[in-house]
């Protein structure tokens, strides 16, 4: 689930129409024991749309003991808590996802294999945490939002909102929706390479130009911003007025601007749900006449498509969650990667902390090691196996 910032307040006055994710915590503990049992325990909070929509989490369907409880924070706002918590067995895989066994989306969620490795060595035994944050695809929209949101446009935004001029508010909404544009286009083309590989190239292309023309017939890039992409017949320039229409940027300015911001924000999204829906139909339309898409293949471009659309999503979503992990190991820390360490004398276990965010894992891996050591006077005996079960 995502969360858009008010195209009228925030949005022109800030991050520029960008779609945001909302911050959920996730807490997590994983503790060693000498015999290579694990034990994990969690702690996930946010909002209740958050954590049921968007990252696969915790659930009593992939073997967790899951507790949920609503309560509200110092703003008042109410926000789920999932504590979830399980134990492994010596030898047993540890996790690698949150989804649950069968899920046919599972490979779209975030993934961390997760390993325990013991070793006896001659100077102790030895016992190495190794979990990876597969990376999530990321500059493949990235590289819009970089492009159309330039300086001049986040020099606009900076201004609070009562000084924006109409020309500059309009801007504002033309890099949102260039942005949305070329996202849009680029999930389809992601779904159409997962469900049709033999389409034609020129097939593809003209789909996507239907798609891109449904924004330019609107003025949603710009005077400087030619209507098609392909093509030697694409016109030098926009004539703004000839593309006039009801829901045309200017026109959409003029409704939405002078309105109450919850009307305001609520009109916004209404005009950009009907631009996004108007090309996603053009996109498909062509398909349809272009490359003889039958029932069958829409369903199954549709379906491609909802994948695209969701692992966005994730990704997306993943970007405002704030990680932190804590991994207690038996005897003291030899190595490691982690931001703290602390040790329990008492216990003869040490424990590594990690702090980092979703954007961590975009496009890179995010890689959790730490390594101890427990010397042999340390190691517990092994049980002798007699009946009474005295060592």
């Amino acid at each position: 689930m995502t969360t858009k910032r008010s195209v009228s307040g925030a949005v022109v006055a800030g991050a520029a129409l960008l779609v945001l994710s909302a911050c959920v915590t996730r807490e997590e503990k994983i503790t060693v024991s000498r015999d290579g049992s694990v034990r994990i325990a969690l702690e996930i909070a946010g909002s209740e749309e958050e954590l049921t929509h968007g990252d696969a989490m915790p659930s009593d369907q992939s073997g967790w003991l899951v507790e949920r409880r609503m309560e509200k924070k110092d703003d008042g706002e109410e926000q789920l808590i999932l504590k979830s918590q399980r134990r492994f067995a010596p030898g047993d895989e540890l996790p690698r996802s949150f989804a649950a066994d069968g899920d046919v989306d599972a490979d779209l969620f975030l993934k961390f294999p997760t390993a325990v490795q013991i070793d006896d060595r001659p100077d102790g035994q030895y016992f190495t945490f190794q979990r990876t944050y597969v990376p999530r695809r990321w500059a493949y929209v990235q590289y819009f939002q970089d492009n159309f949101f330039n300086e001049d446009i986040q020099k606009i935004g900076a201004k609070p909102v009562a000084e924006l001029s109409h020309d500059e508010r309009r801007k504002i909404v033309q890099a949102f929706a260039s942005v949305e544009a070329y996202k849009q286009l680029t999930l389809a083309d992601n779904a159409l390479a997962e469900c049709d590989v033999d389409l034609r190239v020129e097939d593809r292309l003209a789909a996507g130009q239907a798609l891109l023309d449904v924004y330019g017939r609107r003025n949603m890039f710009g005077g400087e911003r030619t209507v098609r992409a392909f093509g030697e017949d694409a016109p030098a320039r926009v004539d703004t007025e000839a593309l006039k229409t009801p829901h045309d940027v200017e026109s959409i300015i003029d409704r939405c601007g002078d309105t109450e911001e919850s009307q305001r924000d609520a009109c916004f999204d209404d005009e950009i749900s009907r631009l996004t829906a108007d090309a996603h139909d053009e996109f498909v339309s062509v398909l349809q006449d272009r490359a003889s898409y039958s029932r069958h293949d829409l369903a199954t471009f549709e379906a491609a498509y909802g994948r695209a659309e969701r692992y966005y999503g994730v990704s997306n979503d993943l970007g405002g969650h704030q990680f932190e992990v804590i991994v207690v190991l038996p005897g003291t820390i030899v190595a490691h990667n982690g931001d703290e360490v602390e040790v329990n004398a008492e216990k003869n276990s040490s424990a590594v902390l990690w702090r980092f965010d979703g954007k961590a894992f975009r496009d890179r891996k995010q890689e959790l090691v730490a390594v101890s050591r427990l010397e042999h006077d340390a190691i517990e005996p092994a049980w002798t196996g007699d009946h009474d079960g005295k060592r």
